[in-house]
């Protein structure tokens, strides 16, 4: 997955944005996807007018030089805080809370009883701890018991920094709640057990609201997911390819490298070719460079 964009390695997604804990819009990816390639608005949230469809670079670390953020040229033609920020970290939510609430978990499906749920986060400023002497834990447990809904006894002041999750039959929900509304902050697929999401900056969505956040049209590289059923995908779907990958795992469990390389090679091969037949061999290859990295600003250049 890591080694080439494949064939089916890519998929287009729509991301509705979000506010973080600085109150900063922010797309979330799902533990199914790696990165964001390349976006487009797809419905606005940005009050200078930016248009529908209008292209979005992917940035990185040289954006963020400015002390009071990125570091845009403020030229509305270019759209430059129209960008997509990659964050430092991981993330368990796709939504942020700064005021203390409960958390609750919901079940897609009926789940067998005993399951343990691992939820550790900071109430009161300090570091949540239940049980007591040789029983004490980090975190709050929860386990199933027959109930479809879940609610922590903790208030949590912001999202955990570590869930730990069992395989489970279906999807599990995660909300928060405050006594009156229950708000969803997460979903976790059945095999997912520590969630890890990465998370993107979206500086441009500055007009975001409750009723109309503003959604991104998206092209996304899919992480590698482990397999647990018989019906999951397997991607990139080349058999040829994962025989020559099993052939070069047991060329090095036998210390004999230079085969192993070969038939790597040979799985990479048939994977390059596939692509190719999909899109054309003129159509690879290709590299696109933005060169406004406010050079201009750098010993009196013009």
């Amino acid at each position: 997955m890591k080694a080439g964009n494949w064939r089916s390695t890519k998929v287009n997604s729509v991301f509705n944005v979000f506010l973080d804990a600085n109150n900063k819009a922010v797309v979330t990816l799902p533990r199914a996807l790696n990165t964001i390639l390349a976006g487009v608005y797809l419905n606005t949230c940005s009050s200078n007018g930016a248009r529908y469809g209008w292209p979005l670079a992917v940035r990185n670390g040289w954006y963020s030089f400015s002390s009071g953020g990125p570091g845009y040229v403020p030229d509305a033609r270019y759209g430059w805080q129209a960008g997509l920020i990659p964050e430092e970290g991981w993330f368990n939510t796709f939504a942020d809370w700064t005021t203390p609430k409960k958390l609750r978990l919901k079940f897609a499906a009926t789940e067998a009883n005993g399951l343990i749920f691992n939820l550790r986060g900071i109430s009161g400023g300090q570091p949540i701890y239940t049980g007591a002497g040789a029983n004490t834990i980090q975190g709050e447990n929860l386990t199933t018991v027959g109930a479809t809904t879940l609610t922590t006894v903790n208030d949590f002041d912001e999202p955990p920094y570590e869930v730990a999750k069992p395989v489970t039959y279906g999807r599990v929900s995660m909300y928060t709640w405050d006594g009156v509304t229950e708000t969803l902050v997460a979903i976790y697929d059945p095999s997912e057990t520590v969630p890890q999401w990465r998370r993107y900056r979206v500086p441009g969505c500055t007009n975001w609201t409750e009723a109309d956040p503003g959604q991104f049209l998206t092209v996304c590289k899919r992480a590698s997911v482990p397999i647990f059923n018989d019906n999951d995908e397997v991607i990139p779907p080349n058999i040829g390819a994962y025989r020559f990958g099993l052939e070069a795992l047991t060329k090095e469990d036998a210390q004999d490298f230079a085969r192993a390389e070969m038939m790597w090679q040979k799985a990479f091969d048939l994977l390059t070719n596939e692509v190719q037949d999909d899109t054309g061999s003129g159509s690879e290859g290709s590299v696109q460079v933005d060169d406004t990295f406010q050079m201009f600003a750098v010993g009196g250049l013009t």
